[in-house]
């Protein structure tokens, strides 16, 4: 054993060492000295990144401080006194270009530290840091001064502790010395509590690089106009991804030591070459109405390019606003959601018929907007959809038998695999109607039960179509279907790729009805049913065959 890894050629001990992770890496430290001293010399892939934490650094700290070097470029530390971590990170000369901070303990009597103080313990890296993430933080700040501080700097993301977040909303002292004036930045994620002409200005000035900004502000009610978004387009102008809002970001996998950052923005930000400077390739805002007007330039300037668009109003406006788009073409969108904007029939028809290569759309609309029928064969027309949500906003006393959807079955012609639709007007036919769109995979309705007029034989025939046509349906949801029982439920059990039945506000199922789902078999695995707001049975929340 103690031959290992000298008697062995180079390369047979780099892709044994492929083979484990570092916590492995630490017990085989442990087993001898010649391991303690040879094994970090063959596993410097494996620590590239490392994540430190109290637990981890106590545990494992010779070993890790063993496995340290130049090698080491990502660094995420968590809860700890970073002074000392990155002390002992530099008298190894790790090559820190990624560093993550999580501070989640300070005690609440420090939570307005020096900030100065702080950026000093990291200054040791000043001149390599690429990447600065601190997160849930105690200390107050100055975006500009941390800049300065950092002048090789490319993503910098700073969030705040929300103990912290009433002392933000003032201006900032920065302490005076020498610094950029345009600074390399070109991925920048702040806090939207800050106050936006005293704390988002002001660094946003010395960003003339940047490429994507994220404002994002966890449910604060803050100004967000598209006036001010007008003014962040002016102070950079090679801006192609922005996201001011309370939207959760997409989920998506990310690197551990940028969580909460998009991956697929970062790998395209350094591309100097990637789309025209200051053409919007991905723009989500979520604000007040007031001020649209001014997003008809950004829209006009990007309407090549753009590939996302998400826009959300916190209220509708009594006045139409969708001729923001209306007369723009939008030939590579990929992906639209659009929430209490205002639009007339015809301006929808002519926007969402602009967009070919669409593959992803959620609206929320009122009434007054454009009859359902008409959005279905808009949606049918659109070959690449593969993704649809429509949630239409109307007392039920304002709809009539009129506002019935009748013209369901257009979506045939669809690929669709993902459909969502909430507020819906359905008779029976326009629910065996959807089972004519041969792609789809999951289905969510939600009905109006004053209007809607689904029977128990329409639900049962909807069942028995789905199953003669062999449905790759595997997630179904159902609301306020009150005509939804134990029969139904035995029938929809038949369906051999259904995995997921989740029913919502259905008052004549019981527990012998979802255990005869939940035993059926199924093509990919286990059956599972989620019931919520059902006095019929036992007890709300999940159910498997495991219970059984």
């Amino acid at each position: 054993m103690n031959r290992f890894p000298a008697s062995l050629p180079p390369d047979i001990v780099f892709d044994i060492l492929s083979y484990i992770d570092q916590r492995d890496c630490v017990e085989c430290l442990r087993v001898c000295r010649t391991w303690y001293s040879e094994i970090p010399l063959y596993a410097t892939d494996l620590w590239k990144r490392i994540a430190i934490s109290p637990e981890s650094w106590k545990r494992t700290n010779t070993c890790l401080i063993r496995c340290l070097g130049p090698h080491v470029t990502g660094v995420s530390i968590r809860s700890m006194n970073i002074g000392s971590v990155l002390s002992k990170l530099k008298e190894n000369n790790c090559d820190i270009t990624q560093l993550e901070i999580v501070n989640r303990i300070a005690p609440l009597s420090q939570r307005i530290q020096d900030g100065s103080k702080f950026l000093s313990t990291i200054h040791p890296f000043n001149d390599v840091l690429r990447r600065l993430c601190i997160t849930d933080h105690f200390t107050d700040l100055s975006v500009p001064e941390v800049l300065r501080r950092f002048p090789s700097l490319t993503h910098l993301t700073l969030l705040f502790n929300h103990r912290l977040h009433g002392h933000l909303s003032g201006p900032m002292k920065v302490n005076p010395g020498p610094g950029n004036s345009s600074h390399n930045l070109v991925y920048l994620h702040l806090d939207a509590v800050l106050h936006f002409d005293d704390r988002i200005i002001p660094p946003l000035s010395h960003c003339a690089k940047l490429k994507v900004l994220i404002l994002s502000n966890d449910g604060i009610d803050t100004v967000r106009t598209p006036t001010n978004l007008n003014t962040i387009f002016q102070l950079c102008p090679r801006l192609s991804h922005l996201a001011w809002n309370d939207y959760h970001l997409p989920d998506i996998d990310v690197d551990p030591l940028v969580k909460g950052e998009w991956n697929t923005v970062l790998a395209r930000t350094p591309k100097s070459s990637d789309g025209q400077d200051g053409a919007i390739r991905e723009l989500l805002f979520r604000g007040d109405i007031s001020g649209v007007a001014t997003m008809s330039s950004i829209l006009a300037k990007s309407s090549n390019e753009l590939e996302r668009l998400e826009l959300a109003f916190k209220a509708i406006s009594e006045t139409p606003e969708g001729n923001i788009l209306s007369h723009l073409n939008f030939p590579r969108l990929k992906t639209l959601v659009l929430e209490s904007l205002k639009m007339e029939a015809r301006e929808w028809i002519t926007f969402l018929s602009g967009c070919k290569d669409m593959e992803s759309l959620a609206l929320t609309m009122s009434k007054e907007d454009i009859h359902m029928d008409t959005m279905c064969e808009i949606i049918g027309s659109l070959q690449q959809l593969r993704s649809v949500k429509l949630d239409r906003i109307a007392e039920p006393r304002s709809i009539h038998r009129e506002d019935i959807w009748n013209n369901i079955t257009v979506l045939s012609r669809s690929r669709l695999q993902n459909l969502e639709l909430n507020g819906l007007s359905l008779m029976d036919s326009g629910l065996l109607d959807l089972c004519d769109i041969p792609t789809l995979k999951e289905l969510s309705l939600s009905i109006m039960p004053d209007i809607s007029h689904i029977s128990h034989e329409g639900l049962l025939t909807f069942a028995g179509k789905l199953k003669a046509r062999r449905s790759r349906l595997a997630t179904l949801k159902l609301s306020f279907f009150v005509n939804l029982d134990d029969t139904v439920l035995e029938r929809f059990a038949q369906l051999e790729n259904l995995s997921l039945l989740v029913v919502i506000c259905s008052f004549q199922i019981t527990n012998a009805g979802v255990k005869t789902f939940v035993t059926s078999p199924c093509n990919t695995g286990m059956k599972k049913m989620d019931t919520r707001h059902c006095s019929s049975i036992s007890r709300p929340g999940l159910w498997t065959a495991d219970m059984y």
